[in-house]
């Protein structure tokens, strides 16, 4: 448990957010003269970095930004801390899906097998829900003359492998041959 989710942890046992089953966050508004209740802390979706899971900004009493993933807060918050070796899993798939219900722990490992015996996912990296030819596969001749005549005139060496399926870095390995 990182010292943000310990702080962020504290304010929901202290009544400052409430934490609920549906993977829901809310900053309890206590200084406002004609309001007292509930606010969405409206939580922020973080980009590629964090495989897009959610993520909340949350000020404390010191104007600190504390920030932690949803999904962690929501589990911690009712099963206690997270043992160490494991992480949360989301059973399908959606890290969005913040619902208690839909969080387990998982090794890195069981997380893998769950991704692609449960569901469906293809493994590699960038492989984008299909396999990929390996950087050491064979492309014909007249493949190869191809992706020349493409790399000559200004196709992206991204929209080439694409086409060709296969890496970035085996069609950089090719036009360099030329």
């Amino acid at each position: 448990m990182t010292k943000q989710e310990r702080e962020l942890l504290e304010m929901a046992y202290n009544g400052i957010l409430q934490i609920d089953k549906d993977g829901l966050i809310w900053k309890c508004k206590k200084k406002h003269k004609e309001w007292d209740g509930y606010k969405d802390c409206r939580p922020r979706l973080q980009g590629h970095d964090h495989h897009g899971y959610v993520r909340i900004a949350i000020r404390d009493e010191n104007g600190d930004n504390l920030k932690a993933f949803v999904h962690r807060l929501v589990f911690m918050y009712f099963y206690g801390n997270i043992p160490k070796g494991l992480q949360i899993n989301h059973k399908d798939g959606n890290g969005h899906n913040n619902c208690l219900g839909n969080l387990e722990l998982m090794t890195s490992s069981q997380q893998m097998i769950h991704a692609v015996n449960v569901l469906g996912r293809k493994v590699g990296n960038r492989t984008r829900g299909k396999q990929r030819k390996g950087v050491h596969s064979k492309l014909s001749a007249d493949d190869r003359e191809a992706i020349f005549y493409l790399a000559d005139i200004g196709m992206s060496q991204r929209k080439i492998a694409r086409k060709f399926d296969v890496t970035q870095t085996r069609i950089s390995q090719i036009v360099r041959e030329a």
